[in-house]
């Protein structure tokens, strides 16, 4: 399933359909949340909205009056002969105080296969699938392309009884070729400007893509997850260049979050991570990292900064320092949003910032999901990171 970017490796969709006949709704895939949800509060300055998680699907409502309908796509029920409309209600919030309600509904969700993905159908319906009808929503979600999200973290997350993710119900009901998906982020080229320009990708539900990882499959280094919740492993170190910037008081736990634009982690690792960037500097009118938007551009009077590491079951995954500058902020444009973040204690959040430089995997290794893996590895159309 072939993904797009158009908001400045901001935030990746695709496209599933729903009902019967199919009715096919932009969504943005999101690994660190379950939602199947038509609509999500998406990044201010590298900041998720997102803290609640579940494994459920919502859609826009055609009776919803805040869901901007006249530049997203509403599901109409009345065109399915499978919608199901179960009436029972429900809601849902963000960190940022936004909401999302409407009423749990049942229909067919089909999935496109990964045309390299040559065991598993070009095509999955899955039957009698939980979503959400969205009748309110709050005016924050309306800038976004996407008229909803796919939520493929861990069933436990569901908000709605009994909810699950697409991923785990294809697997559950041997729909796929291999409990697997395969994600490649593909990040646009800088522009003169300093803008970003359209980016695009696949998730390859049932299998990988060798040709994109260098190696072919066995070139993917599989990590057990620990997480009950989410996509998370252990996390040795972090580095800039070759020395250790981790510190003690941050946990050394990441998540793989497709649905997060930036990197976020403690305020600790933030600051050691920024302070190697010449410049930098922590707002204190918005408590957001900013760094100059040249960092490392071709210039002999510059000092080059050390690309940023992360080492995963020993071994080290590259985020280009380049790509830290993220947005650019003001008018003359010097000053970018760092693409590492505070804002999370627990565990570090490796967003789109990560995932673009690599391919990552998701993987259950049996259909019950007592025991994940996620599989890293180097892609064959991203330079080495040194």
């Amino acid at each position: 399933m072939s993904v797009t970017d158009k908001l400045d490796c901001k935030q990746w969709y695709g496209t599933l359909s729903f009902g019967n006949p199919p009715q096919a709704m932009k969504l943005n895939f999101d690994t660190g949340r379950l939602n199947l949800l038509v609509y999500k509060s998406w990044f201010v300055y590298g900041r998720s909205h997102d803290t609640a998680g579940s494994s459920d699907c919502f859609i826009f409502a055609p009776n919803c009056k805040t869901c901007s309908l006249s530049n997203h796509t509403a599901f109409q029920p009345s065109r399915s002969s499978s919608y199901k409309n179960i009436t029972k209600q429900w809601s849902t919030g963000f960190g940022d105080g936004s909401t999302v309600s409407g009423y749990i509904s049942t229909d067919i969700v089909t999935v496109t296969a990964s045309s390299s993905s040559s065991s598993s159908p070009s095509q999955v319906s899955i039957p009698n699938f939980l979503l959400a009808l969205v009748t309110t929503m709050s005016d924050s979600f309306v800038s976004d392309i996407p008229s909803g999200l796919v939520g493929l973290a861990q069933d436990p997350l569901a908000t709605i009884p009994g909810g699950t993710t697409v991923f785990s119900r294809m697997i559950h009901g041997a729909m796929l070729g291999q409990n697997v998906v395969g994600i490649r982020l593909v990040k646009g080229a800088r522009n003169s400007d300093g803008t970003i320009g359209p980016g695009g990708g696949e998730y390859a539900f049932g299998g990988v893509e060798p040709q994109w990882i260098v190696g072919g499959q066995p070139g993917l280094a599989w990590t057990r997850v620990t997480s009950r919740n989410y996509w998370g492993i252990p996390m040795t170190d972090v580095q800039m260049g070759s020395q250790s910037v981790l510190p003690s008081s941050t946990p050394p736990r990441a998540i793989i979050d497709t649905g997060t634009s930036l990197i976020l982690t403690s305020q600790a690792l933030a600051a050691s991570i920024n302070k190697f960037i010449p410049g930098s500097y922590l707002s204190q009118q918005s408590n957001v990292w900013l760094i100059p938007c040249g960092t490392n551009s071709i210039s002999p009077s510059k000092t080059p900064s050390p690309n940023l590491f992360f080492v995963i079951g020993g071994q080290r995954y590259g985020v280009p320092v380049r790509d830290l500058a993220w947005k650019q902020v003001d008018q003359a444009g010097y000053w970018c949003v760092s693409g590492v973040q505070s804002g999370v204690e627990g565990f570090t959040v490796l967003g789109d910032m990560f995932i673009k430089s690599h391919y990552v995997a998701l993987k259950y290794n049996d259909v019950t999901g007592g025991s994940l893996s996620v599989g890293l590895g180097q892609r064959t159309d991203v330079s080495p990171i040194l």
